[in-house]
């Protein structure tokens, strides 16, 4: 028997064809055959290695004897001097030294990665620049780059070495992770045991991406032969952090990223930091609370802190095996370095302003997840049983405080103003435009809600919380956010003897059909004081490609159509009923139709605008190409519906004479929902019939409100969460089939009384019932409490006569 691996070769024949112009069938066998019995030597070499280092305490770099491991690599290496067939039929490999674009940058995975599995250095393969420098920035230690010198960019992290022609790389230190999306791609079949080698002694996990020509399975298979498992959970663990982040478009990982696990370097003392949790007992977790039989019965808690018996006398977690403090400042530093490094780069100016645009809408992304691994911490239950106390309190229907039953009661005389407090950002500040315009603005501007950001006050009692979940976390995790925090005031309020239970209002104002319900949170204040309200209340709205139009879906009101609900027991999904809160006037938007009414045209808001001079006959704010949208900077995900109608609109035009208008007017995506452009103002006051329509999968955004208020006659597909006080035919026009859209505005565009009646109408029903103020009032009350008669104003609080002299 042989004991030593590097002897196997000398014990092997193996004849090589050369290979003529002919590239003859026998040479491309012959190359294979040899690949084969290379892999199994190298297997070979790594079990030996494998067995020694389990019974040796010798030192794991001291240990490696790299020629040994690494025969099989330099022969196959060798042949790299001279294409194999594989080569030539793949043709030329990508170079490694292209920096992956900051919307291609998966933020979410990297922040877990670091929160949650406790990772503290990094090296990245394939490609330079973007993972290496976000890492470096968050203060993991140490971060190298391993790839060719990059022309775009260089910095002190890079080490060039080209791993597809020079053969493996051999690190002076072990890794907690390695990063290497990019490296399967430019490193041949045929040539493994390079990369093989070079994760072998480098990190503990390892994070690749799949190519789509390979058979995951059977390289995942390949891999463990050799000494690297497949870790399902991690790798479902991971995807699942990248499929939340599939709407910033990174659904490319989700499906092709994989986890692989090094034992030889993870077993090793400088990484056992790893996959940290606290091991100290925090409680029982009762079975109705469980999302799944497997699920631990108890809770675990950090040793030596809290009011727990015995903590004082239990050892601290010590600060190496801690997760590294995450914090919005290294965010930003990461993006204004990334900033930097693309204006240096000999780029076309488009193409750099794309990449400019893109981490503009990233410094908003990132910076809701400053928090890190636990921004809501699960809080130290004060005795044992606490958490029993509170569940029996939230059954007790004579703790239901006062503010709640006047709300029930619709007992409004003589209300003082209710302390709202908003949920998340009064911890975070306003980040997404629903925070900005729905929220802080529409909680400003009542009268009847007065907003509060110290969730310690417990001075008035009769508070209520409204929670937004459109904050860029999963449902789930969100839930599980509001949770803790309702947990930490409970104990908070418990401790200053304040009532435990309060009314908590979820108001799902974020893109999408998808709902949710956080029973943990029902649990904890009851059931009864737990609202839920939606932009959308539409269930199986979807695009149909053979017919080449949307399907409406159908209205959720009954118990049986919450059937959908995730995570959610049968037997509860229809306890529980979503209000319909569609998107209103946003306040910033009216003071811009002021400012242009005002100066360009002398007139002012209560004026009929609808009799302006109109020269456009139909707008349809939808770029007509179908492409991608980042040029047209809108964003394309659910919009076939939306393109469809803009070819229409297109080819009706040209057959009937009429005049239209079928662009991008301001800005799209974020910029537009954050900011008001004069171009787009314009363009809704020269239009005489406003074409909008919603996305393939759900109702309701912003221009149809905004539509409204400009003064034209709006025309939208059929919803059924149709505003209130809107009516087809009326103060609005509603199509169901390309026909109608076709013969609708035909007509109206002929009886010119008719359509600026419906737009007269429209607008005054927008004006009167749909502003930031009053949403916020449906939300917690349950009726708009604020009425005005003088609708057309930018504030709640402005006079009627503020426009008076222009009216």
């Amino acid at each position: 028997m042989i004991n030593d691996p590097r002897h196997i070769n000398d014990e092997i024949e193996i004849k090589m064809v050369k290979k003529d112009n002919g590239r003859k069938r026998n040479a491309k066998k012959t190359v294979r055959l040899y690949f084969i019995l290379e892999l199994s030597l190298f297997a070979y070499a790594l079990i030996q290695l494998r067995t020694v280092f389990v019974h040796s305490d010798i030192a794991f770099n001291d240990m490696v004897d790299y020629e040994a491991i690494s025969v099989a690599t330099r022969r196959l290496s060798s042949l790299s001097s001279e294409p194999t067939l594989d080569q030539e039929v793949q043709g030329a490999q990508p170079p490694m030294n292209s920096l992956l674009p900051v919307e291609s940058s998966p933020l979410r995975a990297w922040k877990h990665m670091m929160q949650d599995w406790n990772v503290h250095s990094v090296v990245e393969m394939g490609a330079c620049g973007t993972a290496t420098t976000w890492f470096a920035k968050h203060n993991a230690t140490p971060v190298q780059c391993v790839a060719p010198m990059n022309q775009e960019w260089s910095g002190e992290w890079q080490i060039p070495h080209d791993i597809a022609n020079q053969g493996p790389w051999k690190p002076v230190r072990t890794f907690d992770a390695v990063w290497a999306m990019d490296l399967l791609e430019q490193i041949p079949l045929n040539q493994a045991t390079i990369y093989q080698s070079t994760f072998q002694s480098t990190a503990a996990i390892i994070i690749v991406k799949i190519p789509q020509s390979y058979v995951e399975q059977v390289w995942v298979d390949s891999m463990a032969q050799v000494g690297f498992p497949y870790s399902d959970a991690l790798t479902s663990q991971l995807r699942q952090w990248a499929q939340e982040e599939e709407e910033e478009g990174h659904d490319w990982l989700a499906s092709s990223l994989v986890v692989l696990l090094n034992p030889m370097v993870a077993s090793l003392a400088e990484h056992s930091h790893l996959f940290m949790e606290h091991g100290c007992y925090g409680g029982r977790i009762l079975a109705k609370d469980r999302k799944a039989s497997t699920d631990p019965a108890f809770r675990r808690r950090e040793c030596g802190v809290g009011k727990y018996p015995g903590a004082q006398h239990e050892s601290s977690l010590p600060e190496e095996f801690r997760p590294i403090p995450l914090t919005a400042e290294m965010d930003h530093e990461w993006l204004n370095f990334m900033e930097t490094q693309i204006g240096g780069l000999s780029l076309p100016h488009e193409q750099i302003h794309q990449r400019h645009a893109r981490i503009q809408q990233h410094a908003t992304y990132v910076s809701r997840l400053q928090f890190g691994k636990d921004p809501y911490p699960v809080p130290v239950e004060p005795f044992h049983g606490f958490w029993d106390i509170i569940w029996s309190r939230a059954r007790n229907k004579s703790l239901v405080p006062d503010i709640m039953i006047r709300i029930q009661n619709h007992n409004f005389s003589d209300l003082p103003p209710v302390s709202t407090l908003l949920f998340p950002s009064y911890k975070a500040g306003v980040q997404t435009a629903e925070h900005k315009h729905l929220g802080k603005n529409g909680v400003e501007e009542s009268t009847f809600l007065n907003a509060i950001t110290d969730d310690k006050d417990f001075s008035d009692e009769n508070l209520v919380w409204v929670a937004d979940p459109g904050w860029g976390w999963s449902w789930n995790t969100w839930c599980q956010n509001l949770a803790n925090a309702v947990r930490t005031t409970i104990v908070l309020r418990y401790e200053a003897k304040v009532n435990t239970r309060w009314p908590i209002f979820i108001v799902d104002f974020s893109d999408g059909a998808g709902r949710q319900r956080c029973l943990d949170v029902e649990s904890l204040v009851g059931i009864d004081l737990v609202s839920y309200s939606a932009r959308s209340i539409t269930r199986n709205r979807g695009w149909l490609p053979l017919e080449e139009w949307v399907q409406f879906g159908y209205k959720v009101t009954k118990p049986e159509d919450y059937s959908y609900l995730k995570n959610v027991p049968r037997s509860v999904q229809g306890e529980k009923h979503y209000h319909h809160t569609p998107l209103p006037v946003r306040t910033d938007t009216v003071s811009e139709f002021r400012s242009v009414l005002n100066s360009n045209h002398k007139i002012g808001l209560p004026h009929p605008i609808e009799k302006l001079r109109r020269p456009t006959d139909v707008s349809h704010i939808w770029p007509l190409s179908n492409s991608t949208g980042l040029e047209h900077g809108v964003q394309q995900k659910y919009g076939r519906f939306r393109n469809r109608v803009s070819q229409l609109i297109h080819e009706y035009g040209q057959e009937l004479g009429w005049t239209t208008s079928i662009e991008v007017k301001g800005k799209g995506i974020k910029a537009g929902r954050h900011g008001v452009h004069v171009d787009y103002i314009e363009a809704l006051l020269e239009t005489k019939i406003l074409v909008v329509t919603q996305r393939d999968a759900w109702e309701d955004h912003y221009r149809l409100m905004e539509a409204l208020v400009s003064g034209a006659c709006v025309f939208s597909d059929f919803m059924f969460g149709l505003p209130a006080g809107l009516q087809n035919g009326t103060s609005i026009v509603l199509f169901k089939t390309k026909d109608e859209l076709k013969s609708l505005i035909s007509y109206y565009l002929g009886h010119d009384a008719e359509r600026l009646d419906i737009a007269r109408r429209g607008r005054e029903v927008a004006f009167s019932k749909h502003r930031s103020w009053q949403r916020m009032e449906e939300v917690v009350f349950g009726k708009i409490l604020t009425e005005s008669k003088c609708p057309y104003i930018v504030h709640s609080k402005d006079s009627c006569t503020v426009d008076k002299a222009l009216h």
